[in-house]
């Protein structure tokens, strides 16, 4: 019993000055080595679930969170070594990925795979699939999800509710409703039929006839004794009118002899007693110097 116990002490002993002898990498800059995954968790996407990453070969160890989505991702090339000069990830080194949240007696909560190895060559994907009870910081625990069933066995314990906000608007056929839980945060994605656009019809504008342009009345005149003409001159009261009008008409002017001024009294006497004459008389005066 005693050799057991003292052979337990010297592994942990040398566990102890391999992990204090890890040093910085400072040889020749290497490409990224992308570890990446997610973490289901009863269907659902885990958020602050831990994930402890080891390079067994270096005995490097570091704990990381997955994020609200539940993907965890971290850069191997940026780990300690054991010796300055050695890359913190080589061809061959042992990489284990294990959840520290979450697992359940039936689960695989740890996967190893060779770094760089068949499909790791450039990045290693690993996600882990779990169903046990989720312990919060505080002791709280809960075995089921907010909509789930329980896990697998992960052991008893209360089983505080998960505060769940609303769906979400349903967007490309998808829903997702966020829960905590502590730390924790539990992401669940349904399918859904996005309400139909309501379609907005617009009746077509009737086409409006265009406004027929009237024709202005024509100006009219009242003579002295009432008649309507359309031209002052018509009315042939006065010798400036008659004058006016036949020059209007033949482009004569009349009056500038005493057989004119004769003519154009005349004419306004006859006016006074029969218009129509009157109108004849200027007419046939004005189609006589037309003629000339």
């Amino acid at each position: 019993m005693k050799k057991i116990i003292t052979s337990f002490i010297v592994i942990a002993l040398l566990a102890m000055s391999l992990a204090s002898a890890l040093v910085t990498y400072t040889g020749q800059p290497q490409f990224p080595y992308i570890i990446y995954g997610f973490v289901d968790w009863q269907s659902q996407a885990l958020g602050g679930a831990r994930i402890e990453l080891t390079n067994v070969n270096t005995g490097y160890s570091t704990i990381i969170k997955t994020n609200i989505d539940g993907y965890w991702q971290e850069d191997g090339s940026n780990w300690q070594t054991t010796s300055s000069a050695r890359p913190p990830v080589l061809f061959g080194d042992t990489l284990k990925v294990k959840t520290l949240d979450g697992c359940g007696t039936n689960d695989v909560c740890e996967k190893t795979f060779s770094a760089f190895g068949s499909g790791f060559e450039n990045s290693a994907l690993v996600d882990l699939k779990v169903s046990g009870v989720i312990v919060t910081s505080e002791g709280s625990s809960s075995g089921s999800g907010s909509s789930s069933g329980g896990g697998g066995g992960g052991g008893g314990g209360s089983s505080p509710a998960w505060t769940c906000e609303a769906w979400t608007k349903c967007s490309e056929g998808k829903q997702t409703k966020l829960c905590r839980l502590g730390e924790f945060t539990s992401k669940e994605t349904r399918a859904c039929v996005p309400e139909p656009t309501p379609v907005v019809v617009t009746e077509p504008t009737q086409p409006t006839e265009p406004e027929t342009p009237t024709e202005p009345e024509p100006e009219t005149y009242v003579c002295t004794d009432g008649t309507i003409v359309s031209n002052l001159n018509e009315c042939l009261e006065t010798p400036e009118q008659v004058k006016e009008y036949i020059w209007q008409k033949t482009g004569v002017q009349v009056g500038a002899s005493a057989i004119g001024i004769g003519f154009i009294a005349l004419v306004i006497y006859w006016v006074k007693r029969n218009r129509a004459r009157a109108a004849k008389m200027v007419n046939t005066r004005v189609e006589n110097l037309k003629k000339k």
